[in-house]
């Protein structure tokens, strides 16, 4: 479908300009229709005869005056052709500045020599899965041979499958091949904007540049021309991540990491070409750059990741950047400041811890206190992406606003394993940034994929990234974060299914002949069975309340575990992705903190897909439940080849991928079990098939 979305009017955002305080209001939520508008240069179409000389007229006067001399409408035919010239060029201006305020048809026409434009045809997956299915039949044989398909035993039917059912429907990813981290994003000018790491010529990392993509909604997008190339010496091996920033002036401002020719990490500064574009299409690096040099304590090749800027009350900006030792041993946020943005300096450590290795991505902004950010009213989040670890950890701490200082509010969880996480799935290099058309801070998070880069390589297109989540602290547990899909993707619920009051017997498995599908937004409540319950002990064996203990049901040989759901999978279950809770003993209150009690929550992979050449992992962590909650809550959307859990209100979230061979489209059902020895009532089950976004 064609569609043309106008960038509403309106003054720019400010993406998290002063981290102390917040004082933007919300200016409303502007969506426009998707209209069927096919935008076309338009001008007169007249069939012009020649001009010829009359009859009887030769020699010197057919060459020149003769002709020129005649009149058409009382006017000389000069005048006339003259005039038609003018208004003809008004009518190509025109027709050029229409399509220079509106939102691109699809993508631009490709500009030779830009990388990433050929994936409008390369990715077949684009036009939906039909579409897609019927390209991948009519190419011949070009997805049915090959080493990588005969030492995975896949079919040409299996590459449809892989290529495009689990091509996801309304999660963001690019036209193909590879993205990593979220980048930048910013609203500007009515529009949403988000920057990625990107590999426009394979499906694996590398020659990595920095895609962009436009919203009106953070659920529709468009991917536009490359933003930033790898085109200048101190960037030369790659423009690696880094962060937006909206300028008092307005003027929004981009630091990244380049990559020099002997592997060095410098930080970079990048400016709009045209602040009249509210796409923000064209970038220019500054005549400065590099803009900050590396301390001498830090590890040349480890240093980089800005965050986005804030502005203190000395009147000067600062940014994060991460950095590790000599040894790759310690990791540190490093504090840079300017008073220009352009000129920079300092270096030091706003924390560190010893042995957790390299910090990237690092992240200081504000959350409310009880809906306030002044004063005691709010809290600062500390985040880092741990590189050894691959995993995503927060600390909750507080911020002084004299000495630019932070610490942690409870050393028990600073940056480590043992850290509180944003994800216990596949979820990595995570960007949050402060959304003042709405007075939210959001999240985005890159989903890795779980197959080879053989599979990857088939399917032409790897990565996607996370819905964006709406983040906010805690008030129950004030060293966490919940998280939650932002409400805009309720947009795309269709028809719905519910259940009420259903008891599950021991042993019950119930299929869900009402709703069936592999994009699914799933509401489910269950009651709790009992405060510990007896079937924690007698299933589980020594249980001590242990994390570790956490979903252990696969080695039961059930592929579940207590009491949840089954996803994607098959009408014969030789497929599945499970979703459940697991009760623990208490152990004397062990692992609680203000009646909190170990409820685990697992995700379990192991009986995902039949196909060799992805991982199927468990999932597991533990929820926070007080004594006084009598009911667990998940919220699971599914889509395609993607599995995203939010458990009891977003306090623990789960993100991982399945690669299901049979359990596509509509042969994906939805299944209820109990593999406990105590019934559990379903309250409230509510499922809501899911109408794909419009991402090309």
């Amino acid at each position: 479908m064609n569609y043309v979305l106008q960038a509403p009017a309106g003054s720019s955002n400010n993406d998290r300009a002063r981290l102390p305080v917040h004082s933007s209001s919300s200016s409303g939520y502007h969506t426009t229709q998707h209209d069927n508008i096919e935008l076309q240069e338009s001008g007169p179409d007249h069939d012009q005869q020649p001009l010829v000389a009359p009859e009887g007229v030769g020699g010197e006067e057919r060459k020149g005056v003769g002709v020129l001399s005649r009149h058409l409408w009382g006017l000389p035919i000069a005048w006339v052709c003259l005039i038609g010239l003018v208004i003809l060029a008004q009518v190509v201006l025109c027709a050029f500045a229409v399509r220079a305020w509106s939102w691109p048809a699809k993508a631009q026409p490709p500009t030779p020599g830009t990388p990433g434009q050929e994936l409008v045809s390369e990715n077949p997956a684009l036009g939906g899965i039909q579409s897609c299915l019927t390209i991948l039949q009519q190419s011949g044989g070009k997805f049915s041979a090959g080493k990588e398909m005969e030492g995975l035993h896949l079919t040409s039917k299996d590459a449809g499958v892989l290529t495009c059912h689990h091509y996801p429907g309304f999660h963001f990813r690019p036209r193909g091949k590879w993205m990593n981290d979220p980048n930048g994003p910013m609203f500007y000018k009515g529009m949403y904007h988000l920057f990625f790491q990107y590999n426009p010529y394979a499906p694996v990392w590398g020659n990595i540049q920095w895609g962009h993509a436009i919203s009106p909604n953070l659920v529709d997008w468009l991917e536009l021309q490359i933003a930033l190339s790898p085109d200048q010496w101190y960037d030369r091996k790659g423009v690696f991540s880094g962060s937006a920033t909206i300028l008092d002036d307005g003027r929004p401002a981009i630091l990244y990491t380049g990559v020099t020719g002997n592997d060095g990490e410098v930080q970079n500064l990048a400016e709009p070409a045209d602040l009249l574009d509210p796409y923000l299409r064209e970038w220019t690096k500054s005549a400065q750059n590099p803009i900050m040099n590396v301390p001498n304590e830090v590890n040349p090749k480890e240093f980089r990741d800005p965050s986005t800027a804030w502005k203190g009350g000395d009147g000067k900006w600062r940014v994060l950047i991460g950095g590790a030792d000599a040894s790759v041993s310690d990791g540190s946020a490093l504090v840079f400041e300017s008073a220009d943005f352009q000129r920079w300096q300092g270096g030091k450590k706003l924390h560190t811890r010893a042995g957790t290795g390299m910090w990237e991505c690092p992240e200081l902004f504000p959350l409310p206190v009880r809906g306030t950010l002044s004063g005691d009213g709010q809290k600062h989040v500390l985040k880092v992406s741990l590189e050894r670890y691959r995993l995503d950890c927060y600390v909750v701490g507080t911020y002084n606003l004299t000495d630019h200082s932070w610490a942690p509010d409870d050393l028990s969880v600073d940056i480590s394993l043992a850290a509180l996480r944003y994800d216990y799935g596949e979820f990595y290099a995570s960007k949050s940034f402060f959304d003042s058309n709405h007075n939210r801070t959001l999240l985005w998070g890159w989903v890795g994929e779980l197959s080879t880069e053989a599979v990857n390589e088939i399917k032409g297109w790897a990565s996607i990234q996370a819905l964006p989540r709406v983040l906010r602290l805690d008030e129950n547990f004030n060293t966490r974060l919940i998280q939650m899909p932002l409400p805009e993707v309720e947009a795309r619920r269709g028809v719905s299914y519910d259940l009420v009051n259903l008891t599950l017997q021991p042993g019950a498995l119930l299929p869900v002949e009402g709703i069936a599908g592999s994009e699914l937004d799933i509401e489910v409540e269950f009651g709790r069975p009992g405060v510990n319950a007896s079937f924690g002990s007698n299933l589980m064996g020594n249980v001590s309340g242990n994390p570790e203990h956490c979903c252990q049901g696969r080695q039961r040989g059930t592929g579940t575990g207590l009491f949840g759901l089954l996803v994607l999978a098959d009408r014969g279950l030789s497929e599945q992705t499970s979703v459940y809770f697991e009760e623990l003993s208490y152990d004397n209150g062990r692992m609680g903190r203000k009646q909190e009690l170990p409820i685990c929550l697992c995700t379990d992979l192991s009986r995902s897909s039949r196909y060799l050449g992805v991982r199927k992992p468990v999932y597991n962590t533990t929820v926070p439940v007080l004594s006084t909650e009598n009911a667990l809550t998940l919220r699971i959307l599914v889509d395609r080849s993607v599995v995203e859990v939010f458990a009891q209100g977003g306090r623990s979230v789960i993100t991982s991928r399945a690669y299901p061979q049979l359990a596509v489209g509509q042969d994906a059902r939805v299944f209820l079990f109990n593999n406990g020895s105590t019934p559990v009532v379903v309250n409230r089950f509510q499922a809501w098939q899911m109408q794909s976004a419009n991402i090309s």
